[in-house]
């Protein structure tokens, strides 16, 4: 019985280093939200049927939290299609048709000028109407209309 106890404190502290190591693994990824392990021990409520109660039979990971908490850094890249979302909430972007939910914000403009993630995947917004007015409901694909900037000369080729 004490070995298993043993076993599953190894097994448990095996979990926590994978998660730390993930952790580790991914800090420079843009976006990215570390985890914590949680952890929860394992009673027995009656031992091989003697019908008393066991203090405890070891321990076991009870589930791995991502930490959602706003993030403290906030470096200015330059890139105008940079975004930070400040509170609770999600980027969504549509990539071959799947919605996916990131708190990555930075975008850039494709070939067609859809605002898109490093994926290709297409930032989703509400669409608007002619005037600029927002129509509540329709989520589209976020594209910058070029149509109106005025052309302008250059020798350079």
């Amino acid at each position: 019985m004490s070995f298993n106890i043993a076993i599953s404190g190894i097994h448990a502290a095996n979990k926590r280093l994978e998660v730390a190591g993930n952790n580790i693994a991914n800090a420079g990824t843009l976006g990215f939200k570390s985890s914590r392990a949680q952890f929860s021990a394992l009673y027995a409520s009656a031992q091989l049927g003697s019908g008393h109660t066991a203090v405890g039979d070891g321990v076991r990971l009870a589930s791995v939290q991502q930490n959602f908490n706003q993030g403290e850094t906030v470096i200015s890249s330059g890139n105008p299609l940079d975004m930070r979302i400040q509170g609770n909430g999600f980027f969504v972007v549509r990539d071959q048709g799947a919605l996916a939910y990131t708190r990555a914000g930075a975008f850039l403009k494709d070939a067609a000028n859809f605002v898109v993630d490093s994926d290709g995947g297409r930032l989703q917004g509400y669409a608007a109407n002619g005037k600029g007015e927002i129509i509540s409901g329709i989520r589209t694909d976020l594209q910058i209309d070029t149509s109106n900037v005025a052309a302008r000369a250059t020798i350079l080729l």
